[in-house]
């Protein structure tokens, strides 16, 4: 019996090693090929909109869940984090006071949750809107989008998105979708 255990823990482990690093290997650059695409805050239509992308417009893409990509969301956007949870360094800093504070997509509570921080996670603070802070998005947020709405265009490679933008703008071909 202790023998089967073993070997039942032993696949288990190694299932789960392979699924945390599939993530990686399934990460690329793709270009956006249609125009005012949504990002939504979850795998499925019924989920909010987070934002929209434009034609040609590059995004990396984490992971795919059924027929829709995970993307880091672009770096210019924001969401809101409750006053409470905030202790204000300054105007433009902050620290999360309480674990799983939710991040969400407007300054209400009904809204959708993009992610949560922690105790002591630093945030950058953009504005006040009543009870709540606007701050600069958090990498841990991701969004949304149908895999019919974005093409392959180049493998990760540790390249930036904005160090691929300047590639894409001095190449005069169009790229392989």
């Amino acid at each position: 019996m202790k023998k089967n255990l073993s070997f039942y823990a032993i696949i288990l482990v190694g299932f789960s090693l392979s699924f945390c690093f599939a993530q990686e290997e399934n990460s690329f650059i793709g270009m956006v090929n249609t125009s005012d695409v949504n990002v939504r805050a979850g795998a499925n239509i019924n989920f909010e909109i987070i934002t929209k992308l434009n034609r040609d417009e590059l995004v990396e893409v984490l992971d795919k869940t059924f027929n829709w990509y995970k993307i880091k969301l672009p770096k210019d956007l924001s969401c809101f984090v409750g006053k409470d949870y905030v202790v204000s360094d300054d105007q433009n800093s902050g620290r999360i006071t309480a674990n799983s504070v939710n991040l969400r997509t407007r300054p209400n509570i009904n809204s959708t949750i993009l992610g949560q921080l922690n105790k002591d996670d630093r945030v950058i603070i953009l504005g006040k809107k009543n009870d709540w802070y606007e701050i600069v998005m958090p990498q841990i947020c991701f969004g949304w989008v149908n895999i019919k709405y974005i093409s392959y265009y180049s493998k990760k490679d540790g390249i930036k998105i904005s160090q691929e933008k300047d590639l894409k703008e001095k190449n005069t071909e169009k790229p392989i979708l």
